[in-house]
């Protein structure tokens, strides 16, 4: 019987979906895969399903051997004859499952037959691509940030920022990281500025070494070369904190 709990399964999450979708799809196939989540997305297992009598073997995965399935519903779905086939699978696997186990996306306003209208559903085309990344690793209980979806995304490209060359992706994390001025500890302090750190007052120092800002800008979080107020160490290391663009109303920075 399934139970739907995280390790009892093979995959965390099955895509099911049309091949007229597959741009879409793959996407978030291989962003999740870089993120570390299983997914059953057909090309990653070409190999495994050569061969196969691919009716029953998709039949038992679809209804036995992942957590989640993730359907994306459209037009092409209901007309082809493999995703109906899934979702049919996938409901007998949600009829023994003691909690939701399709979890469907809307690629188009199309009516899907089994599939009831007080289902909760998400729509693609309002979250985009990491949108329904966010979701689904909620749904699965995980907590990765921005930073982290941009990084699976990554092109390859790099750019220079600050006078130091950096991944594409970095030079928005600098300029983010600059509305987020203050920690939030059990008092309100002003976040350390790079150079302006104890022990480098007196230093001349170019941009930081590990996340690029220049002196005088605040550091991206989670940089190595930041230094908690509270508990004057590094910042990576301790539990101090929690970030805010402003400081409360009633709090006077001297």
């Amino acid at each position: 019987m399934a139970t739907n709990k995280q390790g009892e399964h093979d995959y965390e999450v099955a895509l099911s979906f049309a091949g007229q979708d597959r741009v879409r799809v793959e996407r978030i196939a291989h962003i999740l895969r870089s993120l570390g989540v299983s997914v059953f997305y057909d090309r990653f297992e070409q190999p495994q399903l050569w061969g196969k009598d691919l009716y029953q073997h998709l039949a038992d995965i679809y209804q036995n051997k992942a957590r989640y399935v993730v359907v994306f519903l459209s037009k092409s779905y209901v007309k082809k004859a493999w995703p109906r086939h899934e979702l049919k699978n996938a409901q007998a696997g949600a009829f023994r499952a003691d909690e939701e186990y399709i979890l469907p996306i809307r690629l188009d306003k199309t009516a899907v037959p089994g599939l009831p209208e007080t289902v909760g559903y998400l729509e693609f085309n309002k979250l985009g691509v990491d949108g329904i990344v966010h979701n689904v690793l909620r749904k699965l209980g995980r907590h990765i940030d921005e930073t982290d979806i941009e990084r699976a995304e990554w092109d390859g490209t790099w750019t220079n920022y600050n006078g130091s060359d950096m991944v594409s992706y970095w030079p928005p994390q600098i300029e983010k990281a600059q509305q987020e001025s203050f920690y939030q500890v059990s008092a309100v302090l002003e976040r350390i500025p790079w150079g302006k750190e104890p022990h480098n007052k007196r230093k001349k120092l170019g941009a930081c070494s590990d996340c690029g800002v220049l002196p005088g800008q605040y550091h991206v979080p989670s940089c190595d070369q930041e230094w908690c107020p509270a508990c004057n160490f590094q910042a990576l290391g301790c539990d101090c904190r929690k970030f805010a663009r402003s400081p409360p109303p009633e709090l006077e920075l001297e």
